[in-house]
């Protein structure tokens, strides 16, 4: 059969090709080859770390009900925003998941991760005075509650929720009495350990939205005592839009062995579209159990991973190990897994930290992006004359 344009006949699509090219050009007519094949993946994103870096698109979302999820790089150390959407699309619930190290806790080896978590709040215009609805410690290790008295005196703290652990070798302690007191000034919930005060059961809901869950998972009872603070560190899982993020703090081998057995007895699901790779990609962590049960159910193109660390050498060894990297990268492949050290071997000492920020979206029809956002600034569209 042929094709008819204006009462004429054409026998094929060639020539409706050009009649395509004529009247319309040749832009208009041609695939979108924008987006390069996944088969090419591993030509474009080669190295373990490699993947996508935003665009503005990214940030200037057309849904007001897209979910962030910012990964901060703060150098050695954890620092997570998420901004779940509220209904209100100018109100989003703030939670702020720890706040990297600080030189007063670290003999001045590392930067305030409190000043850059302010730095990178403010560029996307959440600026200070405002309410964090939750600031979150999973632990108390100094590279996840260092910048904490910077995040106090730069915003208002609505509510807590911490492990419960006390860590009696840090400085946490008093850290710990300083947000009490912050968040008794707002009259909020200081839930530490979570159990009972806020959550009665392991998977319980402790915050929603319309759109969103955060249960925790881990530690599941105050009865974990002989544990260590790495092994009470929080475990937590954010639902928005169908699609989840697992939060690992820097649990062990241990503890990913229980919470295995929690979710093989149908007790909690860690089944996650995107993993935060516990202890900063340590080969003490990320166990094959735990790895399987996390993405064993996931498609493997919608699996996503996010290792925060920096340059710090633990004993020798530097994180994330080449091992984990390895099995964590042949669980999501090409361009899925991405690092706030990523390339920090070739800066120089002090500067490693924020440059490294990465951007985690879903929007309401469940359609995620992972990419790095170098500059750590939300980047302005202009607005037409025509549109004033």
């Amino acid at each position: 059969m042929g094709y008819r344009v204006k009462g004429k006949a054409y026998p094929n699509r060639r020539m409706m090709m050009v009649w395509c090219l004529v009247f319309i050009g040749i832009y208009a007519c041609l695939p979108d080859t924008t987006l390069p094949p996944l088969q090419n993946a591993e030509t474009l994103y080669p190295e373990r770390t490699d993947g996508p870096f935003c665009v503005p698109e990214d940030f200037t979302t057309i849904d007001p009900d897209t979910f962030l999820a910012h990964f901060i790089d703060v150098g050695q150390g954890d620092a997570i925003w998420l901004q779940l959407p509220s209904g209100d699309p100018t109100d989003p619930v703030d939670i702020l998941i720890d706040a990297g190290n600080a030189p007063a806790f670290s003999g001045g080896e590392a930067a305030d991760g409190g000043a850059v978590i302010q730095d990178y709040l403010t560029a996307h215009d959440m600026n200070p005075g405002e309410v964090i609805e939750w600031l979150i410690v999973t632990h108390g290790d100094s590279d996840h509650f260092g910048g904490i008295p910077t995040v106090l005196d730069a915003y208002n703290v609505g509510g807590f929720i911490g492990s419960g652990h006390a860590n009696p070798s840090s400085s946490w302690a008093s850290v710990r009495a300083d947000i009490s007191a912050a968040v008794a000034a707002n009259g909020g919930v200081f839930a530490s350990p979570p159990y009972p005060g806020l959550v009665q059961n392991p998977g319980d809901v402790a915050i929603s939205t319309p759109y969103s869950e955060v249960r925790i998972l881990w530690p599941h009872s105050q009865s974990t005592g002989g544990l260590s603070s790495n092994e009470h560190g929080l475990v937590i899982k954010v639902t928005v839009h169908d699609v989840s993020l697992l939060l690992t703090a820097d649990i062990g081998e241990s503890t990913e062995l229980d919470l295995v057995s929690m979710h093989d007895n149908g007790v909690i699901s860690l089944e996650s579209e995107l993993l935060k790779v516990p202890h900063h990609g340590s080969s003490n962590s990320n166990t094959d159990a735990f790895l399987q049960r996390v993405f064993f159910n996931i498609p493997p193109e919608d699996r996503r991973a996010v290792i925060m660390s920096g340059m710090k050498s633990f004993g020798g060894v530097t994180l994330p190990t080449t091992e984990v990297l390895d099995k964590v990268h042949s669980m999501v492949g090409y361009g899925r897994q991405l690092s706030t050290q990523h390339e920090d071997g070739s800066k120089e000492h002090g500067t490693e930290h924020d440059d490294d920020h990465i951007l985690f979206t879903v929007s309401p029809t469940g359609v995620t992006r992972l990419c790095y956002h170098p500059s750590g600034t939300l980047p302005r569209v202009e607005q037409n004359d025509d549109d004033e």
